[in-house]
Parts: C-alpha cells; structure tokens; sequence
C-alpha cells in the first residue's frame, strides 16, 4: 500500500515536471518563429507581433475596421498562420500579426447594371459581351425612360435625366434601341441632354444633376433629383435597391435592372506623411475586385493584378479580373461608401489640414453630413475635387458653366475654346468652364464641427456609365476614431470600438 502511494506520489511529480517543461519549450518555440520571420527576407522591414486573446479576421468579417495600438505578449503555443493581416479581439489563443501596410476597411455597397448582352428569358444575367463598344444598355435605358417618365414635361421628377453606355439611336446590332436622336425636337422625346450624358466639354465636370442633400428612407440615405418645372422629385434609380431589383429590364425577361451588393468593406491603403496618417485608394496601384463569395476583397498592388480598360489604363472595374477581354469588361455599376469621422476644433491636425480628395470619372457626389459639397457629376475624363475641413469649402477643379452646358440638347463644342457663342440661346463669348469652383459648408455645418465629440460622416456616391475608363482615387486624413490623442506631437490611436 505505502508503495503504491509513493508510486502514485512520484507519477505527479513527473506529470507536473513534464508540463512545466512543455510550457517552456512552446514558449521558446513559439519566440523562435517570431525570431525566424523577422530573419526571413520575406517579411523583413514588417511589423510581427504576438497579441493576447485575439484571432485572425478577413477582410469580409468586419464592419469597420479601425487602427488598434497592440501590446507584444506571448500567452500559449500557436500554429502561426500568415494568411490573415486584421486583428480583432475574442476569446481565443495567441495569433500572429504580420503588417507592411495596414489598411482600414469602411461600409460600402455596390449597383451592377445589366447590359443588353446580358439579358435572356430568365432572371439570371448572361455574359457581358458588348463592352468593346462602350457597353450597349438600349434596354436600360429605354426602361428608364419609361418608368421614370423622363419622356413626359408634366410628369418627369428629373430636369436632366442620366442614361448608361452608348445612346444612339441607330448603332451596331439590329436589336438595340436607343435615345439619342439626331435632332433637337427627337431628343425632347427622351429629355437627352448630351451634357449630362457624353464628354461634350470632357476635361470638366456637370454640375447640377443632382438635389444638394441626401434623403433618407428606413434609415438609408438617397440622392434624389428634382425639377423645379412641375415641383416633382424622385430618388436616383442607380443607387436605389428597390428600383433596380424591382424593375423588369425588357418585356419578356425575368431578368432585373440590376443587382445590389451589400455589407461590403472598400480598402484605403495607410501612409504616413510628417507623422499624420492618410488612408488612400488608387485605381492605377491599388487592385479591389469581386470574389468567388460575392465579397470586394483588396488583392494589393500587385501590377499583375491591375485590369485595364477600353482606353489601355489600369482602372478600377471591380466586377473584373487582371486579363479580362475588353469585349467582356463590366463598364457600368456604382458605389456608395460612408466614412465616420471626428473633427479636431482647428481642422488640422499637427498644422496639416484634414483633408479628402477625389479625382476620377464619371459620376460622384460627396456629401459631409448629407450635404453636397463636391458636385463633380456627369460623363467626363479624370476630374479632380478636395475638402478641406480648416478652410471648410469643397473645390471643384473644373465645372461645365451651366448656361452654356443646357442650351442645346445636341450641343457640340471645340475643347481648345475657352468662350461660346450661340445667338439662338442668346449666348455672346459666354465663359465655357468654371476652374476651381468652391462650395462652402453651411452655417449648420460649420457650427456641427464646434462639438469636437460628435462623430460626422462622408458620403460618396461614385458612377461608370460605360465611357470607357474607371479612373478612381481618394485620400484622406479623416481621424476616423474619436480615442486620437495627441502625444510626442502626433496623433495616435488607441484601442479598438
């Protein structure tokens, strides 16, 4: 008996010897994988860090993902797995968190719109195969027309409606059916405006097209368009779901207007200039596209990932992939994301304005807390806008001049002239283009950024009507979580919420 007890006595003090022993190996196993990527050349120059109580997020997985300030500690043995690059909080074992550029993820949503190619008998679209001319969408446009009441003075809620891809009336294919006519009095029919729709003045945008707040609805927010002709207002079809998902495209199809994709997550890529963080998205390095999960995933800015368009630049065309046949290219959706945001007293931090800048083509409209302060609309190449939150203004780089831009439904003008001349409009070397047109914030605005805790948002709604580039870039130094504080002269974030 007092043998057996001793036996038993002597098994845990070697159990309790072998897990002691154990515990130390994986500690130092697991400090020697920390020690061996920080000496592979791969991942050299990179931040490696062990993080307590935290597992590995996909991009997919988040709403919103804010910079987090992470403490180095080492708690059990892991499996390191590099495939991740987020970090969120849960009741889990240790993960690595290998970083080069991190990047921040805001709400984003995205609207495909169906061209002719695509439509069958049933509700699923078909292949795009019309692209290479600048997208054939006759049927859209021609269901637009009717179910907008565009065609009607008395009824039409938009003064100078918006249509999709190439708009002739007599184009390639037998099938399509257009609604630019070759006349003025044709064009009445279909309410076209060249202005609004093709590069008439290309290097400017149209200003106009749209109301200069946001509508809300079930807690959504919508741009609407107005016409002060008949007071009726309606919201904008390519940015409402129950308009393009509701709507038959053609008489004989089950197939929708289009398609809205939801709970998605848009990638800004971080920088650091003079110690103040930027976060920016360039379509000409930076590659988001769709995956096989119906997820916008940011691929990086791998070169060989870049998709280029009709006229042979990288663009941003998420519905594709790196070597897409031009005849196959998805050259109409939009998209809207929000960013949160607060907002220091001055505007500035660390003596750097805060800023949010956009250049790109064809629509977008931004607004800051539902009012529109860049009007950058219309079908035109890569224009340029910026908000700067210390001077508090939006500025347009280029703005077609509205008296000369609505004058005539067919209106052609020489890109070298700088002043037209139209008797007939009563025009006499009126100035073409407004440069660097300011709107200001309102009073409302202005005092809304004296509440230093209050949060903000910035709405982009962002168009490719089909004209055969998709040029996108934004930048910003939003400080988008309001734990910034300031210490050693910069602004660092603390925790994540």
């Amino acid at each position: 008996m007092k043998k057996c007890i001793k036996n038993n006595s002597v098994n845990r003090i070697l159990k309790i010897f072998l897990v002691c022993f154990l515990i130390v190996i994986s500690s130092m196993c697991a400090i020697d994988k920390v020690q061996k990527l920080k000496d592979n050349d791969v991942y050299k120059n990179q931040e490696v860090t062990m993080v307590k109580k935290s597992v590995f997020a996909r991009p997919a997985d988040i709403k919103m993902l804010k910079p987090i300030r992470v403490e180095a500690e080492i708690d059990s043995t892991l499996d390191i797995d590099l495939t991740g690059m987020i970090v969120t909080e849960d009741e889990e074992t240790v993960s690595t968190v290998v970083r080069n550029e991190e990047i921040i993820y805001v709400d984003a949503t995205m609207y495909d719109y169906y061209s002719d190619s695509q439509i069958g008998t049933g509700s699923t679209p078909g292949a795009i195969t019309d692209a290479r001319y600048s997208g054939f969408h006759g049927h859209f446009n021609r269901t637009l027309l009717s179910t907008m009441e565009y065609g009607n003075p008395r009824r039409t809620p938009t003064r100078y409606p918006m249509y999709l891809g190439n708009f002739l009336k007599t184009s390639r294919g037998p099938s399509y059916t257009g609604i630019l006519y070759t006349t003025e009095e044709g064009c009445a029919t279909s309410n076209f405006w060249r202005s609004s729709n093709s590069g008439v003045y290309s290097t400017v945008a149209t200003p106009g097209l749209i109301d200069n707040r946001l509508t809300y609805e079930g807690g959504e927010s919508y741009i609407t368009t107005s016409n002060p002709d008949n007071g009726r207002s309606a919201k904008v079809p390519y940015f409402n779901k129950a308009y393009l998902e509701g709507t038959r495209i053609k008489s004989g199809s089950r197939l929708s207007m289009g398609q809205v994709i939801e709970d998605l997550q848009f990638p800004f890529r971080k920088t650091v200039e003079d110690g103040v963080p930027y976060y920016t998205f360039d379509s000409r390095i930076d590659v988001a596209r769709f995956n096989g999960r119906n997820e916008l995933e940011y691929i990086g800015t791998d070169p060989a990932q870049l998709v280029y368009d009709n006229g042979g630049g990288p663009s941003f065309l998420p519905f594709n992939t790196a070597g897409t046949d031009l005849f196959n290219l998805n050259l109409c959706f939009g998209m809207k994301i929000e960013i949160p945001f607060y907002m220091t007293s001055s505007g500035t931090i660390d003596g750097k304005d805060i800023v949010f800048e956009f250049s790109g083509d064809d629509d977008v409209w931004i607004f800051v807390d539902d009012e529109l302060i860049l009007d950058i609309g219309g079908c035109h190449r890569r224009v340029a806008g910026r908000i700067n939150f210390r001077t508090q203004m939006g500025t347009v780089e280029g703005s077609f001049n509205p008296r000369v831009a609505f004058s005539k439904r067919l209106l052609y003008i020489d890109a070298s002239l700088t002043q037209w001349t139209d008797p007939d409009a009563g025009l006499y070397n009126e100035t073409i283009a407004f440069y660097n047109t300011n709107t200001h914030f309102s009073n409302a605005l202005k005092n809304s950024f004296t509440d230093t805790t209050r949060e903000h948002k910035i709405t982009v709604f962002y168009m490719e009507r089909a004209k055969g580039a998709s040029n996108l870039y934004m930048k910003f130094n939003l400080l988008t979580d309001k734990s910034y504080k300031k210490t050693s002269g910069e602004y660092t974030l603390f925790g994540m919420h």
